[in-house]
This record gives C-alpha cells, sequence and structure tokens, in this order.
C-alpha cells in the first residue's frame, strides 16, 4: 500500500519511498537523485569533506551536471573544513554560497525536493545510517524554492565580493612549499596575508572568523620556517579536535621528510 503522503510517479526517476537507509543505499539514492538532473541542482548541505574521500562521487556527480548546463547551485557553511571543497569549487566555476551556521540539508532536482539528514562527510555517509525522503506537495516545493532563491540572492554581492579575489596557489606560495602545503587556490583572507609571510620574518597576528582559512596561514609560516630558513616550528592550536583535523596535512609533511609530533594528549609520545 502506498505512502498517503507519497503517492507513487508514473516516471522512473529516482525516488526514496523508504526513509531509513544503510550507508551504501543511502549514497546511491543521493547519486541517483543528482545524476537524474536535466534542469536544476539546488543543494543545502552544511559541510563537504574532504572533496577526494567519500563525498567524491556526489561532487563528480554535481561536476558533470554544471558541465551538462544544468543550473547548479550549493550552500555550504566557511568552516575550516570546507575550505579545501571551496577551493575546488572556485577552480570548477561550481556557483555556491557560504552561509554561516547553516543546519538545512535540502537538495531541489528538478520540480522534486529531498530532505536527508547526512552531511557529505566520511562519519555521515559510511560510518551512520541516515534519512532520505521526498516531499511531494507542491506547496511545500515552492516554499522551500522560494526561500533558496532569497537566501541565494541576498548572498550574492558578498560571495562575489569574495570570490573576485581568489588566487592561484603558485603565484603567492614557493615552489618548496607547494607540495607540503597542498593547496591550489587562495582565499581573500589567505591571498593577502600569505604574501607578508614570506615575504617578511617579523611576528604578525592574523584576525579572521572561524573558517576563514586562518590555520592555513599558520600552516604556511611553519612550512616557510623548517623548509626555507632551516628552523623548527611549533603550531599550537585550542582543542584536540583541531589537532585530529591537521592529519591530513601532517601526513603531506612527512612525505617531504618533515619529522612532526601531536602532542594532544590523545598521543603517546616516547622521545
Amino acid at each position: 500500500m502506498p505512502d498517503e503522503g507519497n503517492p507513487p510517479r508514473s516516471d522512473s526517476r529516482p525516488s526514496s519511498r523508504q526513509s531509513t537507509f544503510d550507508p551504501v543505499a543511502y549514497r546511491e539514492a543521493l547519486l541517483g537523485a543528482i545524476s537524474s538532473a536535466s534542469s536544476r541542482v539546488w543543494l543545502k548541505v552544511p559541510w563537504i569533506y574532504p572533496p577526494e574521500g567519500e563525498p567524491a562521487d556526489l561532487l563528480g556527480a554535481l561536476r558533470d551536471c554544471v558541465s551538462r548546463g544544468v543550473e547548479v547551485r550549493v550552500m555550504l557553511r566557511p568552516d575550516a573544513s570546507n575550505t579545501p571543497t571551496l577551493q575546488n569549487f572556485a577552480a570548477w566555476e561550481m556557483p555556491h554560497r557560504v552561509v554561516r551556521y547553516l543546519h538545512e540539508k535540502e537538495l531541489l532536482v528538478d520540480d522534486r525536493l529531498w530532505i536527508f539528514s547526512a552531511n557529505f562527510t566520511r562519519r555521515d555517509l559510511i560510518l551512520n545510517s541516515n534519512t532520505l525522503y521526498e516531499l511531494d506537495s507542491r506547496a511545500d516545493i515552492a516554499g522551500v524554492e522560494a526561500a533558496f532563491e532569497i537566501q541565494w540572492r541576498e548572498l550574492e554581492s558578498k560571495a562575489a565580493a569574495g570570490e573576485e579575489e581568489w588566487t592561484a596557489a603558485d603565484r603567492i606560495v614557493p615552489e618548496a612549499l607547494l607540495g607540503p602545503l597542498g593547496v591550489r587556490q587562495l582565499n581573500p583572507l589567505q591571498s593577502k596575508a600569505l604574501p607578508i609571510v614570506f615575504g617578511t620574518n617579523t611576528s604578525m597576528i592574523v584576525t579572521a572568523p572561524t573558517g576563514a582559512g586562518k590555520t592555513m596561514v599558520g600552516e604556511a609560516a611553519c612550512l616557510k620556517a623548517i623548509k626555507l630558513d632551516g628552523l623548527k616550528a611549533a603550531l599550537i592550536g585550542p582543542s584536540r579536535a583541531l589537532a585530529h583535523q591537521q592529519r591530513e596535512a601532517f601526513s603531506r609533511w612527512r612525505n617531504e621528510g618533515i619529522r612532526v609530533a601531536i602532542l594532544s594528549g590523545d598521543e603517546d609520545v616516547e622521545n
């Protein structure tokens, strides 16, 4: 018996009759929905990281939509975890807006609307079971569409001003540091701060909101001291969680022959 709130469709496009999915079925449902787009994909999701990890197939589907001429719009948070994804979006010319404190998870594909529970992260996509359900009410779809459009327009001027200042990393970062730093694009804050980092040995203070990219500026200063100046460096963070977020960066450093020790209370350091 069909759900009264979810009447069956006559077409064969991806549907979400069930509400709870195991991780594999959940990703397949999201991927099928995005891949089916013919006119638009509007997505709200707070976190998408790492872009080369578990969300890669979903990002690939979005990028394919852009190449097919589908209107793609993505809203996500400006948090540090999303920085590599935002850098990729800039390189791909993927239309996006950053929304501080974003909580909604919504997917509009053509004339269909899904509400879902997972961020596009490893923990949510691989380790957790999640919910995904489709709203068939035209009033609900029109309401979400109107709210998305209003928010997108309100963010347009702010986002456009920021996007103008993104800079190719190799224009500012010394060649010897491109590998261990692991970035291709620099956001406006980094584009202004890094020439000072690399051009002087004076002390400096960088202030900006959470998620603006300050951590990478600190990493760059450490790498300059180690690789270019032959010194040792200490990167001090406010929490254990931030230290764990740096593991990918530290792995790149170790590949460059840099010795790294993490002292967070969770690590057993003998020497």
